[in-house]
């Protein structure tokens, strides 16, 4: 039996289960606000790519970053969801003149995701839309195929345009927004064409309950589900990036083969949801 995240209301909770996300427009403004002037004040070194947190800053820097962003979102949090638990929370900035598109890709699984929904919260720092880098999402992707996804077991990545039209739907949201998705829904961003830095907060969202887990690909048909304890990801993303995973972790080895869909492939599944 599948265990759903909660939500207050209802409407979200529909949204997120049958399209893979929902929006939560214009939220309370003083705590992001607060967040905001945080994270945009903050000395990161921008490349041509994005900034990711968790990738860039020692475990103190994360702990310290951890205890903003939860700040500005618990209550947020709180409000939207019945019993959750938040782990992972962090900042991504995506640079101005970035002219290339984040590809459609999925996100790592941090939960039994046969058994659990978990979902991702993404919060936009400033209004985002097409001009900018505003998210985009497959509606119904998540639903395609099982998949889980980690450090060494590959998200696919595929370039928007090569699904049919209407496929892709951009999400152009105000700052004061909230999104929720699954991480397992394929989603990307436009490109960042304008003069300015796109800021996001976002944090891992799953049901009161479930395990904080990551998977590693062990054998071609199998892989090790292992437990995290809860800073195991602010300690040492870079790590499990590389495929350097704790030795005495609690595993759970269970039967997969790992693939990576096609855009044809998708689309062929996405005809009959």
């Amino acid at each position: 039996m599948m265990v759903n995240l909660r939500f207050r209301d209802e409407t979200l909770s529909d949204s997120f289960e049958r399209e893979g996300y929902a929006i939560v427009r214009r939220g309370p403004g003083e705590p992001l606000s607060m967040l905001r002037d945080l994270i945009t004040s903050r000395p990161v070194r921008l490349g041509e790519g994005i900034y990711y947190s968790l990738m860039s800053n020692s475990f103190e820097d994360n702990m310290e970053i951890a205890v903003q962003v939860r700040a500005a979102l618990d209550g947020i949090l709180d409000r939207i969801f019945i019993r959750h638990q938040a782990y992972n929370p962090s900042f991504l900035i995506k640079p101005p003149r970035v002219h290339q598109e984040f590809m459609l890709h999925q996100d790592w699984c941090f939960t039994d995701t046969d058994c659990f929904r978990m979902g991702t919260v993404w919060v936009p720092l400033c209004d985002v839309d097409e001009s900018n880098g505003c998210l985009t999402v497959v509606p119904k992707s998540h639903r395609a195929f099982r998949t889980f996804i980690s450090g060494n077991l590959h998200t696919a990545r595929i370039p928007m345009a090569h699904l049919p039209e209407g496929t892709v739907r951009p999400l152009p949201m105000r700052f004061g927004d909230v999104l929720i998705f699954n991480p397992l829904v394929f989603h990307g961003s436009f490109p960042n064409d304008s003069e300015q830095a796109r800021a996001i907060a976002t944090v891992n969202v799953l049901p009161q309950g479930a395990p904080f887990c990551y998977y590693h690909q062990r054998t071609h048909s199998e892989i090790d589900r292992m437990a995290l304890e809860e800073n195991a990801v602010l300690k040492g993303l870079p790590d499990l990036v590389a495929g350097r995973i704790p030795d005495d972790a609690e595993r759970q080895t269970i039967s997969y083969i790992h693939s990576m869909p096609t855009a044809d492939q998708l689309t062929d599944r996405l005809a009959g949801l």
